[in-house]
């Protein structure tokens, strides 16, 4: 299992190093006016890990836009809590995200944090991610 989620984060890392090395996009005509977000969340990185590496795109969008020289995790060591709380901004106690296994109480059905990613009963427990608050607004 432990090989799987190493295998799965050195894939994203993968990915993500060669989205940075392409070119912008040229923006289309009649597109919105709004301002646009992106969230970009390393799990088990440090603030300071994207000087090791030249990512000229990923620097120009941390040098245009805004980048956190720190965050205090909700829980230290476990991410699915952290994240969850910087995606709906309320405390753990609050979103009830408490761990990176997920636990169906009334089923007993347990399964590892990448085998929930997309089942949405499991992450729609009443508190609303920073995306579907953006898309109402």
């Amino acid at each position: 299992m432990c090989d799987r989620i190493m295998l799965w984060t050195a894939t994203l890392c993968l990915c993500l190093c060669i989205c940075s090395l392409a070119g912008p996009v040229p923006a289309r005509h009649g597109t919105s006016e709004r301002s646009k977000l992106l969230l970009v969340s390393f799990d088990g990185f440090r603030w300071d890990y994207d000087r090791d590496v030249d990512t000229p795109h990923l620097d120009a969008m941390a040098r245009d836009g805004v980048k956190a020289t720190y965050v205090t995790p909700a829980f230290i060591t476990v991410t699915s809590p952290t994240h969850f709380t910087i995606l709906t901004g309320k405390y753990i106690e609050n979103h009830g995200v408490i761990h990176n296994m997920w636990f169906n109480s009334s089923t007993w059905e347990k399964k590892s944090y990448y085998k929930s990613q997309f089942v949405n009963e499991w992450w729609d427990n009443g508190s609303l991610p920073i995306w579907i608050t953006a898309q109402r607004q």
